[in-house]
């Protein structure tokens, strides 16, 4: 049965929008359904849809988890394709980049999205192989990877040995993490789908600043 949007519950009180501002309707009015179909919904419901639609947080129920709050996590987990090797990350991410440098290309056959973690902040259960080459730089690169499945995890520079990249692809939640360029650009077939939204450099970027990881 219809539910007169008159009938205006109490509101209570806090920050979001869902509770304060729905102009002509009741409190708990979420914008993309219509009157009668959101007074159906539980408030903390709609409010949360609101919200995650909004990217607003809704401190009016703590309870309520945010799709914003995946980018500000601490905490990531992944694994291999079979399964045999899994990590975790205890630290954010220095750098999340696109990379269509060769290696990158004959590892993934495309360009590959990595992320950058302090070394320290990555445990890893299982047993890896790995592939070390030198690079034009004359810096040591290895790749680790599944010796079971053959999946791509990390790799490790001679350079840099206090940071890791990691391989996006074998998160648990690749969204958690956006990368913010795309790099080794004049390494790139004509046909790559090239983001003009992030930053593009042809060649290697300067490193990123170190971070520690979290306890």
């Amino acid at each position: 049965m219809p539910i007169d949007c008159g009938s205006r519950p109490e509101a209570p009180r806090g920050g979001c929008p869902v509770w304060e501002n729905a102009p002509g309707h009741g409190w708990n009015i979420h914008p993309r359904l219509n009157c009668h179909e959101s007074r159906r919904l539980p408030a903390r419901k709609t409010c949360r849809l609101y919200c995650e639609y909004r990217s607003i947080p809704a401190r009016t129920d703590p309870r309520v988890k945010h799709s914003a709050e995946k980018d500000h996590m601490t905490e990531r987990t992944g694994h291999c394709l079979c399964g045999a090797v899994r990590f975790r990350l205890s630290a954010e991410p220095v750098a999340t980049r696109i990379c269509w440098c060769r290696d990158c290309q004959h590892i993934s056959a495309n360009g590959m999205v990595n992320l950058l973690a302090p070394t320290a902040a990555v445990e890893i259960s299982g047993q890896l192989s790995e592939f070390a080459r030198t690079a034009d730089s004359g810096n040591k690169i290895r790749q680790r990877f599944c010796p079971r499945c053959g999946s791509p995890l990390f790799a490790n520079s001679s350079a840099r040995p206090e940071v890791t990249a990691v391989r996006v692809g074998a998160l648990d939640d690749p969204s958690s993490v956006r990368p913010t360029m795309n790099i080794w650009c004049s390494s790139a077939p004509t046909w790559a789908c090239l983001d003009p939204k992030l930053e593009r450099l042809e060649q290697q970027p300067p490193p990123p600043p170190s971070a520690k990881p979290t306890t």
